[in-house]
């Protein structure tokens, strides 16, 4: 059985993030963010027969809440899960290694398409409280929503298409039409806690 992690009560590192979707055929009624670790030091078996090892992820849900139309905001931390000893094996250390979101139709139907904008943690290291703010624009096909049209049939996939999205430079180098997209804007902002 996996440990339950404890968060961290001193969490320093905290983030406000605003999220504007525009041009979508349509409106989401799923949004949610996670801030995703890793710890590298520690390990737990996957398998004692084979003597697999894994090291430890962890997510951390984030709620993201309709501010207006479009437009959906929350707080994340990178430094969530506290370090302690989870495995007998010594103090884990937890990393962060990102942050996604992902927005669907609903929740009701598994062909919806995940809509999953996701930050890499050098990114987010970039961001200060000096350098306070960072635009990111993700694009996504409109003919994906609310479900990819290679994915109607249950034949085919019972679980949905997750797209993480293209940038602007990815749809003019495949000479794809902008009008084809809707985009994500993602704002993260470093604040002090």
């Amino acid at each position: 059985k996996e440990p339950e992690v404890k968060i961290n009560p001193a969490r320093k590192n905290r983030y406000e993030v605003t999220v504007n979707i525009k041009d979508a055929p349509g409106g989401f009624e799923f949004a949610e963010g996670r801030e995703l670790y890793y710890a590298k030091n520690c390990k737990y078996t996957t398998n004692r027969m084979m003597g697999a090892t894994a090291n430890p992820h962890f997510d951390q849900i984030v709620p993201l809440t309709k501010v207006g139309g479009t437009t959906y905001q929350g707080v994340f931390y990178t430094d969530s899960p506290l370090n302690e000893d989870y495995y007998g094996q010594g103090v884990c250390k937890w990393e962060n290694i990102g942050i996604s979101m992902e927005f669907k139709a609903s929740n009701k139907d598994n062909r919806d398409t995940r809509f999953s904008p996701s930050i890499n943690f050098p990114v987010l290291q970039e961001i200060s409280l000096e350098n306070p703010s960072n635009k990111f624009v993700f694009y996504y096909f409109k003919n994906d929503y609310p479900f990819a049209d290679f994915m109607s049939s249950k034949d085919i996939n019972e679980s949905g298409f997750s797209f993480t999205g293209l940038t602007l430079q990815e749809i003019k180098k495949r000479n794809l039409k902008e009008e084809d997209f809707f985009s994500i804007e993602v704002d993260i902002k470093k604040v002090e806690k």
